[in-house]
């Protein structure tokens, strides 16, 4: 819920949760986040999974340091 309520206010979200539909690419992508090198660190304090593998399931590809 938390990163639901910072997207919807354009804030960067903190766990990875909220994806996006991107129109010019059709293809998902993650809303941007908080801190992308603590993302798992955080998400694993909360017992969620690594973020890799959540957002696979749209075909997002992530790797903190990369864009």
């Amino acid at each position: 819920m938390y990163d639901r309520i910072q997207t919807s206010d354009n804030k960067p979200q903190k766990y990875g949760s909220q994806v996006r539909l991107n129109p010019n690419t059709n293809k998902y992508e993650l809303y941007p986040l908080l801190d992308e090198t603590k993302v798992d660190q955080w998400r694993k304090e909360v017992g969620l999974g690594p973020l890799a593998d959540y957002v696979s399931h749209w075909d997002i590809k992530f790797e903190p340091g990369q864009k």
